[in-house]
């Protein structure tokens, strides 16, 4: 079998795969922020900044618009425009562009929903694990599964918050 050879391994290209994995996970986060599916195509921009940055990423721009289901990527120097929701993280952006069918206005009214969900299940877990009654009581694994609830409920809060908050931006 091959064996890796560890010397091979760059940092610098570690880091631009990162990269990728986050333009990536950053423009599907847009289209479900949206309610699109996965196998719905729609344009986007990537911004980013610094030359060989922009070289790398143009050079797997196939890769992202195949890995986001993208009818295409434009790479630009600002991914801001109108009809297209935008988010930014360190040293790019991306925005996706908002389908004519897309309800805002509803998607807003469901992320609130599920963010009202979800908030009652922080407070149910939370409650729970402040009860000293019940930490004494119950046993390991039910306090863990508390534990576990929790968790996925500050995840998943801390996701729809931030849908939440770019389709408000985009809506205003």
């Amino acid at each position: 079998y091959p064996r890796p050879d560890l010397n091979a391994i760059s940092d610098k290209d570690e880091a631009k795969v990162e990269l990728v994995k986050k333009i990536l996970r950053d423009l599907r986060s847009l289209k479900i922020t949206l309610g699109l599916t996965d196998s719905y195509k729609t344009d986007a921009i990537v911004s980013a900044t610094g030359d060989e940055f922009i070289e790398f990423v143009k050079n797997e721009g196939e890769y992202i618009k195949t890995g986001a289901s993208l009818s295409s990527i434009e790479f630009s120097d600002r991914a801001k425009r109108d009809g297209y929701i935008f988010t930014g993280s360190y040293g790019y952006e991306c925005s996706v562009k908002v389908p004519f069918d897309v309800d805002i206005t509803a998607r807003l009214k469901r992320i609130k929903k599920d963010i009202d969900k979800n908030n009652a299940l922080l407070c149910e877990a939370e409650k729970k694990l402040s009860s000293q009654d019940f930490i004494n009581k119950a046993s390991e694994n039910a306090v863990q599964k508390e534990r576990n609830k929790r968790e996925e409920a500050e995840e998943t809060l801390k996701k729809l918050n931030e849908s939440y908050e770019i389709l408000l931006s985009w809506e205003k």
